[in-house]
């Protein structure tokens, strides 16, 4: 519909204007329905022009007016493209244009379309648009701005109200993102340190910016790059920047060096890009993708992640964690097979960073460098006598503290379990190899293989066939130390200075100091990049085929330290297997000593510190009744003098009470408990010396009988035992009395009366320095604990031989109570009986058992250490790497491990460790009970009790031992049949007490410690079990018969 001509409004009739009404506007354009025949898409399109007035004639919205024309012209503006079926816009001298009627090629050649005016694209330019002479008649074709206007009609952008649209030419946006992808400002994005990103600036807050050509979202998809690049610089920067400024390890220090040498390279590669006004941005935005997703991975690996937030999380201080932490990330991008360019920096970053752990590790066990200088352990077997104690020991300067005892260190994820206990090993082997032989040639020569991670196939070949070639890092390593980089500033507090003068400020710095500045991006200093761009031009797409994982490569690079590791085990049983430390030897001495299995040593020590006798003491009478008493001899003075500690026994404590059952007569000197003096530790001393005196005296005999022994060519001779490892022991081997303990043991010490009064003394060994980092003090306490046993064995031993003697010698006792004297009797059998199973069943089960077979086991390791040394010393010449693939029998410290594990069995065998507690204490409450009757036979003896309390006494005493035995056999028996042990709780005929060790007992390692034959040798026909059972039933008659 055309309105020529608005009606008129008069003022004259203002409320009475009337409107035609307005027609209804029809739809601008008609789909027809398709045919059921097949279609021709360019006959069709022909001949849509042709048929359009008719299918539109209806709802053709017509311009027929010649004064309309800038109506016309606004509406033709709105189309720049006309599409080949859309609504075409008539102007009204074309319509009386009849297109001929015929054949439609005619009518196409006679059409506009064949004059050249309309392309039917989607890109078509409205005849309208000016255009330049030089452009097409494209849309792509045109100007920058035009595209731009086009593609802002076709799609429009929704955006908040208030927002002004940015257009920036494609070029000029470019160059403003060079600055910000280096990692500085621009003007219109600036750099946030609370956040550390990339901001808008103020100037362009709340803009959008778009680049010509691209739509929104691809225009913040190509500026985000760039900015994300520049963010993981400057973060990356910082971090280094932070870690500098602290004291930082080797291997931190390292780290930062390849970190910051890939930043730089990574920047350099980025400065390098220049602007081509022909380029396109899409494709400068592509190939910065890899530089984008290395430096993203990097900031990942320092824990400054794109989607983390300041403050970020420190990356792990220690060496072993850092490098850890950075195989870890390193071997998920080779798992997940990212960039080569992306494995090339991780592998360098990996391999710059575990170059000084590398070196660490290897001078701890030896490899690449001399020992001579860096272990100065002095070895001391001189035999001179020097400055001793009062009990004999030789007071020796001891060497360097070789900590073997150190807890193991902590190793990087990439070493399994098996090479960190042979890497702590070879350590802790190289220390002691340093302390027995300084000269030893593995302390000397250098090992040219070193540990490098080796990322070619060719040079893992080159590995595998003998010829280690140096690595390029090593070159490049000791082209430029990482030392280099290590530049400290002056804290510039150290000196005042007035402020005409703070220019001078800088002269205090170390030279170079000044160009490390804490508000740069990163140091002004030039930084070589050359090592990783070598690195990554001959980085291989992928693994070497030998070792496809990481994991394997690891294993490969580090089978150094196996061989190394190696090597000293063997050095290390070469000299402990034979001349001059024997090992063996040792162990010897101290079963002989510490565990009483020299008879001679134990038969002068039974003499030196008990007595069977229940003769009279004379306790501060002097030295001559002592001796009188010792030689049996007692004269007046001696009665009169026992007489008056028997009346002062009326009245108060009698003289038995004063002095313990069973003890020698030459611990009396002084009155006191827990004794000393010079005369006792000179009977001690005498024990010692004698004893290794008939040890040398021996050997010689030995020697002369068998012709054929050689110390020279039988290392292990009698002959070398005696003048080595015996002769050393008379200052090395000692008695000692530890000091008086301070909770409620004190009492138990200081009453001679007590199984503990003996406990004050103990046997100290003091091994020479490279025998004593194997038996340590560890292994020595566990020799006293069982030598403090093994003196209360023989204290009460000594008691129940003598209790023999004191009831068939002298005045007899119980005349008139025949009753008590067969209770005494049957008391004494018993008791006797039970030290006897116990003596026989400690030193033949459980000493010499466990430790015959630790012995065998040791000789065992020494004939096929001797084997495999014949076969390295007969293959020399043949296979010069023999010895690193020879596999050593044992180490030292398995060795001592054994030892160790031998005296845990022994322990537990006796009773003595710490979870038998509870059945130790009842065992020892049998040996006091022991002691007890040999004090109450002693009394009624010298009349100092009457028989009607040693009756009672006695009495109560055998009731005592008898709840003890039926204790330990049941606990025995219930260690055997765990059923059983549950059942002993409601076992009537044991103490509260007992009941309370049997709730915490839950058994042991019978089979392993010999408590089964301990058993069977107490309780053979289960006589303690009848016993037992008889007396609960009965209990239970009983008390049935009390309920009727």
């Amino acid at each position: 519909m055309l309105y020529d001509s608005l009606p008129p409004t008069t003022p004259e009739q203002p409320q009475k204007l009337v409107l035609p009404p307005l027609k209804p506007i029809q739809t601008g354009f008609f789909v027809p329905r398709l045919e059921n025949k097949p279609q021709d898409p360019i006959i069709d399109t022909l001949d849509l022009e042709s048929a359009g007035a008719r299918r539109l004639r209806t709802n053709e919205l017509v311009i027929g007016s010649a004064n309309d024309d800038r109506l016309s012209k606004a509406i033709g503006q709105v189309s720049y493209f006309e599409p080949a079926n859309a609504l075409k816009i008539v102007d009204p001298s074309e319509r009386q244009r009849k297109p001929p009627e015929g054949n439609i090629w005619l009518i196409a050649a006679a059409g506009s379309d064949a004059q050249g005016k309309y392309i039917k694209s989607w890109e078509t330019i409205r005849d309208t648009h000016t255009r330049d002479a030089d452009r097409g008649c494209l849309l792509s074709e045109q100007a920058p701005d035009t595209f731009v206007a086009a593609q802002a009609f076709a799609m429009p952008h929704v955006h908040p109200t208030g927002s002004i649209r940015r257009d920036i030419p494609p070029i000029e946006l470019f160059e403003i993102l060079l600055t910000n992808l280096t990692g500085h400002s621009s003007k219109l994005y600036e750099w946030d340190a609370a956040t550390e990103n990339f901001v808008r600036c103020q100037s362009v807050e709340g803009e959008v910016i778009l680049a010509y050509g691209f739509t929104e979202m691809m225009s913040n998809e190509i500026i985000q790059r760039y900015l994300d690049i520049g963010t993981c610089l400057r973060r990356l920067d910082g971090v280094i920047n932070g870690l500098r400024q602290s004291h930082i390890h080797s291997t931190m220090h390292a780290f930062l060096h390849g970190l910051e040498t890939l930043t730089e390279a990574f920047r350099r590669r980025l400065g390098r890009v220049r602007l081509d006004r022909t380029a396109v941005l899409s494709r400068l935005w592509l190939q910065h993708t890899e530089i984008q997703e290395v430096l993203v991975a990097l900031s990942e690996l320092c824990n400054a992640d794109l989607s983390l937030s300041p403050p970020f999380v420190a990356l792990p201080n220690e060496p072993a964690s850092l490098l850890s932490h950075v195989y870890t990330f390193t071997e998920r991008h080779f798992r997940a097979s990212s960039a080569r360019v992306l494995r090339a920096a991780l592998a360098f970053l990996l391999s710059t960073a575990s170059r000084p752990w590398f070196r660490e590790i290897e001078h701890s066990i030896g490899i690449g460098q001399s020992m001579g200088d860096g272990v100065v352990i002095s070895r001391r077997l001189s035999t001179e006598y020097t400055e001793t104690d009062e009990l004999g020991f030789n007071i020796e300067t001891r060497a360097e503290d070789l900590d073997l005892d150190a807890e193991p260190p902590i190793y990087p994820t990439f070493f399994d379990e098996n090479l960190k206990h042979e890497s702590f090993k070879a350590t802790r082997s190289l220390k002691v190899l340093a302390a027995a032989d300084p000269n030893h040639p593995l302390l000397k020569a250098g090992e040219d293989r070193r540990c490098e991670w080796v990322w070619h196939e060719e040079r893992l070949n080159g590995i595998y066939s003998g010829l280690h070639d140096r690595p390029f890092e090593q070159a490049a390593d000791q082209q430029r130390p990482l030392s280099q980089q290590a530049l400290v500033t002056v804290n510039p507090s150290a000196m005042s200075y007035p402020s005409e003068l703070q220019q001078f400020r800088i002269f205090d710095m170390e030279p170079g100091a000044q160009w490390v500045q804490g508000d740069q991006s990163h140091t002004s200093l030039p930084i070589d990049i050359t090592p990783f761009q070598s690195f990554l031009s001959s980085f291989p797409e992928e693994l070497p085929s030998s070792t496809p994982t990481l994991a394997h490569l690891a294993s490969f690079i580090l089978h150094p330290l196996q061989l190394q590791s190696n090597r000293l085990t063997n050095a290390l049983l070469d000299l402990f297997l034979s001349a001059p430390l024997s090992l063996r030897s040792h162990f010897s001495l101290l079963r002989s000593f510490m565990l009483l299995s020299s008879q001679n040593f134990t038969y002068r020590l039974r003499g030196a510190l008990f007595s069977d006798s229940d003769a009279y003491q004379p306790i501060d009478r002097g030295t001559r009744a002592r001796t009188r008493a010792r030689l049996g001899i007692k004269d007046q003075r001696d009665i009169i003098a026992e007489n008056e500690d028997l009346n002062q026994g009326q009245g108060g404590p009698a003289s038995a009470a004063k002095w313990g059952i069973g003890l020698a007569v030459g611990l009396s000197e002084r009155g006191i408990w827990p004794p000393g003096g010079a005369e006792l530790g000179f009977a001690l001393r005498r024990v010692i010396v004698d004893t290794l005196d008939e040890m040398k005296d021996a050997d010689e005999v030995s020697e002369d009988e068998d012709g054929s022994q050689d110390s020279e060519t039988n290392p292990k001779s009698s002959r070398f035992l005696a003048d080595s490892v015996v002769t050393e022991a008379e200052w090395r081997l000692g008695f000692a009395i530890r000091d008086l303990p301070t909770d409620e043991g004190r009492d138990e010490w200081l009453n001679p009366s007590s199984i503990a009064a003996l406990d004050f003394l103990y046997l100290e060994y003091k091994p020479p320095l490279p025998v004593g980092a194997l038996i340590t003090s560890t292994i020595l306490s566990k020799y006293q604990r069982i030598f403090t046993f093994l003196l209360r064995l023989l204290r009460v031993d000594t008691v129940s031989r003598g209790l023999f003697h004191t009831l068939h010698k002298g005045p007899p006792i119980f005349e008139d109570n025949i009753a008590a004297l067969y209770l005494l009797r049957r008391f004494r059998f018993q008791t006797h009986a039970f030290i006897s199973i116990l003596t026989s069943y400690v030193f033949d089960t459980v000493i010499g058992a466990q430790f015959d077979g630790f012995m065998t086991r040791l000789d065992e390791i020494d004939h096929m250490h001797d084997a495999r040394r014949r076969e390295r010393n007969e293959r020399e010449d043949e296979d010069l790497d023999l010895q690193d693939t020879l596999k050593p029998v044992a180490d030292v410290f398995e060795i001592m491990a054994d030892h160790s594990r031998t005296l845990d069995k022994i322990l537990g065998g006796c009773l003595l460790r710490i979870q038998q507690r509870a059945i130790s204490e009842v065992l020892q409450d049998i040996l006091s009970t022991v002691l007890l009757l040999g004090c109450l036979v002693r009394d009624l003896k010298r009349k100092a009790l009457s028989q009607e309390d040693a009756a009672t006494q006695l009495q109560k005493l055998y009731v005592s031992f008898e709840r003890k035995m039926f204790t330990l056999t049941k606990v025995l028996r219930a260690m055997d049949d765990k059923s059983e042990l549950r059942s002993l709780l409601s076992a009537i005929a044991t103490s509260d007490r007992d009941y309370e060790i049997l709730a915490r007992n839950t058994g042991g390692q019978k089979r392993e410690i010999g408590l089964s034959d301990l058993l069977v040798r107490m309780d053979p026909g289960e006589w303690w079990k009848g016993e037992m059972e008889r007396r609960i039933r009965a209990k239970k008659e009983k008390e049935e018969a009390m309920v009727r």
